[in-house]
């Protein structure tokens, strides 16, 4: 059932990897995407909220954005609307949400710290569909030889993403522990 009576903000931001949209409301994100009409149609398919595109985000919205993106962990002051989301598909993103910046995980390792070990494909599809991409950093995922992968802004920004966070992708495969290299 969509609610119409609740509105969020929907504005653009600078990332590192360019202008990004982003929808939410108070210091909670809904949406993110390249486009504001794709961000748009995202919350009200997902979550029935209307959203009215501003120039800026509001504060505090716009404060716990910018915190987050700096990677001041200490100062969590952002939350993510994922409550239309699968179960698995929630604990994928808020096992995501835990990787510190500047470091990697494997999609297998993410399977195995959720309890599922051989659902590291599982794990891929959540993450290729994550409604707040960058915000919650899938891109900080990788296959278990420390290749990239696919993400969805495309492999040339999430390598620029790794790269701003300090992980030199070429070293990937090394700074991966012992249990997950491919022989």
């Amino acid at each position: 059932m969509h609610q119409t009576d609740t509105a969020e903000v929907c504005a653009p931001i600078e990332t590192p990897i360019g202008r990004l949209w982003v929808a939410g409301h108070g210091t909670v994100v809904s949406a993110a995407g390249r486009l504001a009409e794709v961000v748009e149609a995202s919350v009200w398919s997902r979550l029935g909220r209307k959203v009215q595109r501003e120039a800026a985000l509001p504060e505090p919205l716009a404060g716990a954005v910018a915190i987050h993106l700096r990677g001041d962990d200490g100062a969590r002051t952002l939350d993510f609307d994922l409550a239309d989301l699968p179960e698995l598909d929630r604990a994928v993103l808020h096992a995501a949400l835990a990787i510190p910046r500047g470091e990697l995980r494997t999609y297998g390792q993410l399977a195995r710290e959720l309890g599922q070990p051989r659902a590291a494909k599982e794990v891929g599809q959540a993450l290729g569909q994550n409604p707040i991409p960058l915000l919650i950093p899938c891109h900080r995922v990788v296959y278990a030889d420390g290749r990239p992968g696919g993400y969805i802004f495309g492999s040339r920004a999430k390598r620029a993403l790794l790269r701003a966070e300090g992980v030199p992708l070429i070293e990937a495969a090394v700074q991966l522990p012992l249990d997950v290299r491919v022989a």
